[in-house]
């Protein structure tokens, strides 16, 4: 971790990478993670890793901002304050609470959407 780096936080929507995947028999989820970085882009470079080390792929990742300026729009609840204070003690990734979909609800929900 470089003096120039900051929490930074995004929505991250994740597909497992193997069967061995933390989503078991679900077929993808989302959450917030948590990492430092300088930018934006270090920030999609640190969470993909992190997910690959997780056996999870990236298919998405929006609302990426520094922990900061989240803080000041939004009140977080407990799960991501938690992980914010993890990351700030261990400098190591993390990531909330994974809100997990069957197959069928994600086809359900792209076709309500179209």
């Amino acid at each position: 971790m470089s003096i120039n780096q900051q929490l930074w936080i995004g929505l991250v929507g994740v597909h497992p990478h193997s069967e061995n995947s933390i989503l078991g028999s679900y077929s993808g989820g989302f959450t917030n993670i948590v990492v430092f970085a300088q930018n934006k882009a270090e920030f999609k470079k640190e969470v993909s890793k992190f997910c690959l080390e997780n056996n999870l792929d990236v298919f998405e990742i929006e609302d990426i901002e520094r922990v900061n300026d989240r803080m000041k729009k939004h009140k977080l609840g407990t799960s991501v304050l938690k992980i914010i204070e993890y990351v700030r003690v261990t400098g190591l990734p993390c990531m909330s609470d994974l809100h997990v979909y069957e197959s069928d609800d994600w086809d359900n929900c792209i076709k309500y959407l179209q």
